[in-house]
């Protein structure tokens, strides 16, 4: 039982882990390429407040 619980909990940390990964991925990929989403016209204004 014990196992198990540790296992949920484990797949629980790799899943935060991801998504934490992919918005940092994502993050990166609108910081270092803002000038082309800017002339595509796709820029986030609340982003680009932040």
């Amino acid at each position: 039982m014990q196992q198990e619980d540790d296992l949920r909990a484990l797949a629980k940390i790799m899943e935060f882990g991801r998504a934490v990964s992919i918005f940092i991925m994502v993050a990166h990929v609108y910081v270092f390429c803002h000038e082309s989403i800017r002339e595509w016209n796709l820029d986030i204004g609340v982003i680009d407040r932040i």
